[in-house]
């Protein structure tokens, strides 16, 4: 199909094509009958959108700038985790860690744009590659059942869960979208 004008703003659209794999293992060990430990490692990946890729979009309030030469992100995913359960309810620690590569990253600059015989200064966002960065933080949650502590009947719970987050860009730029 042909591109509209905003689409051959960021010139026309080169064929691209995106081939990928990703795994996942595990080990898990039941130490006693409530705690459970293991470990797990996965592969993961995001390819570009088309308009990601292809569609450029000027206006004075902002702009949007195409990226064709922008490459699939990769991961490698650690977590680490120990769960208990057992008749009063589930708890749960995980330690994780993504190492990306080639991450997708939507950039923000100020450019100089002239229209109608005015020149002024407008964001425009662009999706770029960046070399690496990576996500890390822990998570906790839990469910309680709580008539094995009052007197009420069975099914109720309560249930809590507190996360902690933080990602770095190889530039050494905070993801600040994760925290």
């Amino acid at each position: 199909a042909r591109c509209s004008k905003a689409c051959l703003e960021g010139d026309e659209p080169v064929k691209s094509s995106f081939a990928n794999w990703s795994g996942f293992a595990g080990i898990n060990a039941q130490v006693s009958d409530t705690w459970k430990l293991g470990y797990q490692l996965s592969t993961g990946y995001r390819i570009p959108t088309a308009s990601e890729m292809y569609f450029t979009f000027k206006n004075a309030y902002g702009s949007w700038r195409a990226n064709p030469a922008l490459k699939a992100e990769r991961s490698l995913n650690h977590t680490l985790f120990a769960q208990a359960k057992n008749n009063m309810g589930v708890f749960d620690i995980n330690l994780y860690q993504s190492r990306y590569r080639h991450f997708l990253f939507e950039q923000e600059s100020i450019i100089e744009q002239t229209q109608y015989g005015r020149t002024y200064q407008t964001p425009v966002q662009q999706m770029v590659n960046v070399d690496n960065a990576r996500v890390h933080g822990v998570e906790v949650k839990g469910s309680l059942n709580l008539d094995t502590i009052f007197p009420i009947p069975q099914g109720f719970k309560l249930h809590a869960a507190l996360g902690y987050s933080k990602g770095k860009l190889s530039n050494s730029t905070s993801l600040l979208s994760i925290q």
